[in-house]
């Protein structure tokens, strides 16, 4: 594993915990969908982005 490929893994368990906090805190302070979607949409782009990077190009890492 490369020292990219290590930490793009930890950011992306850093966006699920980012997304699981929100998810958590929205239905403790009762937020309605829009409010959460809202809020956790950026951050699910972003994951989604480093994950492509992970798995679809991989050599994007070895440059």
């Amino acid at each position: 594993m490369t020292e990219y490929e290590g930490f793009l893994n930890n950011l992306l368990k850093n966006y699920d915990k980012r997304i699981a906090r929100i998810d958590k805190r929205a239905t403790k302070e009762k937020w309605d969908a829009k409010k959460t979607r809202d809020i956790i949409m950026p951050i699910k782009s972003e994951r989604r982005l480093v994950y492509r990077i992970i798995v679809k190009d991989p050599e994007l890492l070895e440059e």
